[in-house]
């Protein structure tokens, strides 16, 4: 067992192995002891970390399915994971493990049991997406969608196109496979010269289905006659869903052990999860933000709820730069189109854009949202609450 010390951490060193650890690696001189075998010193832990992940992924021979994407990779993760583990000893991210630090730790927890793995890959950077499938060496990949997301970081959207392609890039040298969404385009450009296996509504593909109830909870119609009754709504997680079966298929997972997997899971950690809170429904879907992930929510909210008994709470979107302000104001522009009569917005960016939208609540500070939102009563209302996870927008209902 190993423990990696940034120098900041280094002082820690001691008090692990007091508490059983058998090995620290370490970077800072001052805190190394030369003469304690249990101290392995390198030139930098986090290249080290990464390193020792590697080589423990190498020593496994199973297939690695990695998923990126700007919306949906997390929960397409747990959904993956959800299916193929009715059938195999599956590992998989925690959360959203799934940085430069994250993923080492993900795959030196895996034991030499597992029979496949499933890893969720996260960047705001480009060639992030290709240090992670260096160190991760998938054979499967799958990237949800391209959207609007750290454009602070990525610079543009094709600069998101670009990044995330890495992945497709990286199973294009290495004679990898990757599950395409066939009604995405730029999706099946981008995987040219990858071996594909594709999903989505042509009845032609390796797994087709359409979406034939979404109110509140999706119902899936797939390869024909398998219905699927989920307890997920929103439905922007119909291609989640299709591609977990599309995973299952190919990994030969049994179709009734799909469909019980897929309806048996349950949204979590703030991810479009449907609570009661004081007489309301609540759509809440506050892990976080970006333009693309907050247009499609928008729109499948209005589509689910009756106006005049809806209230929409929504946060700052982060990390956008330069385009922050035309992001948030098409945010703006698209709740007057939808003429949401109960809207409330939380913090500096969408006061700014404010101008020309004074029909909606604006509020700087959280205390003032809460002692809003508390002394309103929304009992028999449809309450939507979205924002970036910084804003940390779930405690309103605390």
């Amino acid at each position: 067992m190993a423990y990696s010390f940034p120098a900041a951490a280094a002082v820690f060193a001691e008090d692990v192995l007091q508490k059983g650890a058998l090995l620290v690696v370490i970077d800072n001189d001052e805190f190394y002891k030369a003469d304690d075998e249990r101290y392995f010193k390198v030139s930098d832990t986090l290249n080290a970390l990464q390193i020792l992940a590697n080589h423990h992924r190498d020593s496994l021979n199973i297939p690695l399915i990695a998923i990126t994407g700007t919306n949906g990779k997390t929960t397409t993760k747990e959904l993956v994971h959800a299916v193929l583990s009715s059938r195999f000893n599956t590992h998989a991210t925690k959360g959203n493990f799934n940085n430069h630090i994250g993923l080492p730790l993900t795959l030196l927890d895996m034991k030499g049991d597992i029979d496949v793995a499933v890893i969720e890959m996260g960047a705001s950077a480009e060639n992030e997406i290709e240090l992670l499938c260096q160190i991760a060496q998938p054979n499967y990949g799958l990237i949800t969608n391209i959207g609007k997301a750290h454009l602070e970081g990525f610079g543009s959207l094709e600069g998101v196109k670009k990044a995330k392609g890495e992945l497709f890039d990286y199973l294009r040298e290495n004679n990898g496979k990757a599950f395409v969404n066939n009604d995405l385009n730029y999706l099946i450009e981008m995987s040219e010269g990858v071996y594909t296996i594709n999903y989505g509504k042509d009845h032609l593909l390796h797994t087709y289905g359409k979406l034939t109830e979404n109110l509140p909870y999706l119902r899936v119609l797939y390869d024909g006659d398998n219905i699927v009754n989920t307890k997920m709504p929103g439905d922007y997680n119909f291609y989640n869903i299709m591609a977990a079966i599309c995973v299952g298929k190919y990994f030969n997972v049994p179709e009734d052990s799909i469909r019980r997997s897929l309806e048996d899971y349950e949204p979590n950690i703030n991810r479009s999860q449907i609570v009661e809170y004081k007489g309301a429904r609540v759509l809440l879907d506050a892990y976080n933000a970006n333009p693309s992930s907050m247009k499609v929510a928008i729109e499948s909210f209005y589509s689910q709820s009756q106006n005049g008994s809806r209230i929409l709470i929504l946060g700052d979107m982060f990390e956008l730069g330069k385009d922050s302000n035309s992001e948030h104001k098409k945010v703006l522009s698209l709740l007057k189109e939808k003429n949401f009569e109960n809207v409330a917005l939380i913090g500096e960016e969408f006061k700014k854009a404010s101008k020309e939208f004074d029909q909606f609540n604006y509020f700087v500070d959280y205390k003032m949202l809460k002692k809003w939102f508390d002394s309103n009563d929304w009992n028999g209302f449809d309450v939507f609450i979205k924002g970036s996870r910084a804003m940390s927008l779930e405690k309103l209902l605390t």
